[in-house]
């Protein structure tokens, strides 16, 4: 018995010294002993788990959807790092996302997810972490505490988040994807209605795209940058997917060209409905001699623009 609970042991040594646990809804908390602190994590369960000098391995099914689960000790620090890799080369997003299923989100796949748990304060890019946890992950990442998510935003090219991206000038079809997840996700056996607010109240995805350019607005909006946001809060601060577009811009002002931070608004509504595009920005420093006025500064200046469904700009 291991933990009060039935096992069998399998062992081999080669291509170095490890052991095969074979259990009934073992948990990593069975495992471990104690808590890794979160509870959504000490009580996913797994019916066999791979034993080595430096790491516990594990299959973990999180409905319907299949990861390689992965306890990485580091020596010195009282936490392991957790980590979870799709066993598929997609994943889907409605499964692990509630509420998803009338939103862009729907017509897209997770590809190459991975999902860590960062038991540290520490944030920073991967090449700054443990060398022992980086092979799992592609590409330097950032990493923060808590629970993260990493992967690519495969992009269905006739559905609904293509359209949202074209309307900001982007139509590239796999996009890197990081930030911050929550491990609620991770409960088993759950209905999903119990869980869905929780999920989205930690959803913050950043979502790398090229340069966006709005075309009604490219005669005096210029990008120069961009990713997009999705979390899961609306503006009104009601639970559901905003999606946002933000980026450094440059906006021509009579014969000057004024740098502004901008969050362009793309989301649809909750029913796949179109709204009107809306750019808000603001500046971080105060433009001198606006127009040539000698004794004017401007310390912050505000935009708002909002392109309406029927193509004009306001």
């Amino acid at each position: 018995t291991f933990r009060n609970k039935p096992v069998k042991i399998g062992y081999s040594n080669s291509p170095k010294p490890s052991l095969y646990v074979a259990a009934s809804n073992l948990t990593l908390k069975d495992l471990m002993g104690s808590s890794i602190g979160v509870p959504e994590i000490d009580n996913l369960a797994f019916s066999g788990v791979g034993v080595s000098q430096d790491y516990l391995s594990m299959g973990i099914d999180v409905r319907g959807q299949k990861f390689y689960g992965l306890l990485q000790k580091v020596p010195g620090q009282a936490k392991p790092f957790f980590i979870m890799r799709g066993a598929e080369t997609k994943l889907s997003i409605t499964s692990l996302i509630p509420g998803t299923e009338t939103t862009p989100l729907k017509d897209t796949d997770f590809e190459q997810v991975v999902l860590l748990y960062n038991p540290t304060n520490k944030t920073g890019l991967l090449n700054t972490f443990p060398e022992v946890i980086r092979p799992y992950f592609h590409g330097n990442v950032s990493v923060k505490p808590g629970f993260n998510v990493f992967g690519t935003l495969a992009i269905h090219p006739t559905g609904e988040m293509a359209s949202l991206l074209k309307d900001v000038g982007v139509t590239t079809l796999s996009l890197p994807l990081s930030g911050g997840f929550s491990p609620k996700a991770l409960v088993q056996n759950v209905n999903v209605s119990q869980i869905k607010n929780a999920v989205l109240d930690s959803l913050d995805l950043q979502i790398d795209i090229p340069t966006p350019h709005i075309a009604a607005m490219d005669q005096f909006l210029r990008f120069r940058n961009g990713h997009l946001g999705i979390k899961g809060k609306l503006p009104d601060g009601k639970y559901g997917l905003s999606f946002t577009v933000a980026g450094d811009t440059q906006l021509k002002i009579a014969n000057e060209e004024i740098d502004f931070f901008t969050e362009v608004d793309v989301a649809r509504s909750q029913n796949g409905q179109e709204t009107d595009l809306e750019v808000k920005g603001h500046t971080d420093k105060p433009w001198v001699h606006p127009m040539g006025i000698g004794f004017l500064t401007l310390e912050e200046l505000g935009l708002d623009i909002r392109k309406q469904k029927s193509g004009t700009v306001n």
